[in-house]
């Protein structure tokens, strides 16, 4: 039975008055629910001007809807592919000025208002709100230090997957043709760059370690005078993670990176015979071996493998067992915490089939915090 028909059964079930209740009761708790999230109201004020400008034809009340909508749908977007702990700066409102380039206008720390040209395309200005988005948001503290050819790379690419995520075709296309395709052609840099990012995103590994693990660098360094080191620490870590992205299936890549402000120790669990007849032993030493190196996080990339199903039952719910333990097991090291998990995690396997996965990151604290709290 469905959540409808539940409900239904429910419904039919009691006297109209109680009906009657219920369906108050469900309506206030929807606008709670609304009204608990600025992003989500923004989304329903959109649908209210957009039925009021059904029936009164209004530019302005149509400004309203296409700003409340727009704003919503990628700040949402946004929150969704973030990761990491700092709180987002917000677009609080767009503002309608003709004849302006796109800008952001800062109203107080972490709020800022958006002015667009209302002249122009509503897919160009969904575009430019977007890009604004992922500028405000992302390499927070550290555009300072990284290249401008690995910054753009970065910015083009999370301005694709919010556009993806609005499903707004128009804007789509008018980013590709106006916006990747300029800005890869620029240089052979920018296009290496691109080229590793897309790499790195099609494996999922982008927004779960690459932002993450920039948003922790920055706060790192935030008190310390920027060096050039700093800015090749960004670098490294980019081509760490592409070679894990490609990595062929018989081929050894190094799965940890160590660097003075960013150290990440990576634990990928793909081989179903390495598990299977070694056990969880091998992944717990690397663990503990990363806790030794004084690692900042470590992160556990699972495979599932749903094609064990039809050749064993037993051995697919045995590597199955194995991949638990194996992320119970880390969690209950000394120092380490389990900081998140993506339980929808897709990566594309090296016969280019696309499999799903998990991927948890745990925290890992210095020896200092550690005999504090001893």
């Amino acid at each position: 039975m469905d959540f409808l028909s539940l409900l239904w059964s429910v419904f039919s079930s009691t006297d109209l008055k109680t009906f009657g209740l219920l369906l108050i009761l469900l309506i206030v708790g929807y606008l709670f629910w609304v009204l608990l999230d600025e992003d989500r109201a923004s989304l329903f004020r959109a649908r209210f001007f957009k039925v009021v400008n059904h029936i009164i034809a209004s530019k302005n009340i149509d400004k309203r809807y296409i700003s409340n909508d727009l704003k919503g749908r990628l700040n949402l977007a946004r929150k969704e592919l973030h990761c990491g702990t700092m709180v987002l700066p917000k677009a609080v409102d767009v503002q309608w000025v003709n004849e302006t380039e796109p800008e952001a206008i800062i109203l107080r720390e972490g709020e800022y208002i958006v002015r667009l040209d209302p002249s122009k395309e509503q897919a160009q200005n969904i575009v430019h709100l977007a890009n604004i988005i992922v500028k405000k948001t992302t390499l927070s503290g550290l555009r300072h230090i990284v290249e401008k050819e690995i910054q753009e790379a970065i910015d083009i690419n999370i301005t694709k997957k919010l556009l993806h995520y609005t499903s707004q075709d128009d804007a789509i296309s008018w980013f590709y043709e106006n916006m990747i395709y300029p800005v890869v052609k620029k240089s052979p840099e920018i296009k290496k760059w691109h080229e590793k990012i897309i790499a790195i995103d099609e494996q999922m590994l982008f927004h779960t370690i690459l932002l993450v693990e920039l948003e922790d660098f920055s706060r790192r360094i935030a008190i310390r005078e920027p060096r050039p080191y700093m800015c090749g620490e960004v670098e490294y870590f980019v081509n760490y993670l592409y070679k894990i992205a490609t990595k062929k299936e018989w081929e050894d890549v190094n799965l940890s990176y160590i660097k003075a402000h960013l150290r990440v120790g990576t634990i990928l669990v793909a081989n179903v015979d390495k598990i299977l007849t070694s056990g969880v032993e091998p992944y717990i030493t690397a663990a503990q071996n990363y806790i030794k190196k004084e690692m900042h996080a470590i992160y556990v990339i699972i495979w599932q493998k749903s094609y064990l199903y039809r050749i064993s039952n037993s051995q697919y719910r045995r590597y199955n067992k194995q991949c638990d333990n194996i992320v119970k097991l880390i969690g209950e090291l000394d120092g380490v915490s389990k900081y998140f998990e993506v339980k929808r995690y897709k990566y594309i396997a090296p016969n280019g089939t696309q499999g799903h996965g998990r991927l948890v990151r745990f925290t890992i604290q210095s020896k200092d915090e550690i005999n504090i709290q001893n």
